[in-house]
């Protein structure tokens, strides 16, 4: 994370899920992770300026969805 944000200078999107709920029957090279309390904590000079979530998510599609969201960040 600490890359992500200083390879930027004014903005940082990112398409993820925000959770640290890991499903056993997932792919095993996913591993969620709740990054949005990283970010408050390291990362203070940036902030979310825009969340848009998604739009087919696996509750509703099944395989055929998405378990990510869209996160914007601008630095203050």
């Amino acid at each position: 994370m600490g890359n992500l944000f200083a390879a930027s200078s004014a903005f940082v999107i990112i398409y993820s899920s925000d959770t640290d709920q890991n499903v056993t029957n997932q792919a095993i090279h996913v591993k969620h992770r709740k990054f949005t309390n990283w970010i408050s904590i390291n990362k203070p000079e940036w902030m979310l300026v825009e969340f848009i979530p998604n739009q087919y998510p696996v509750a509703k599609f099944g395989n055929e969805g998405s378990f990510a969201d869209v996160f914007i960040y601008r630095k203050l």
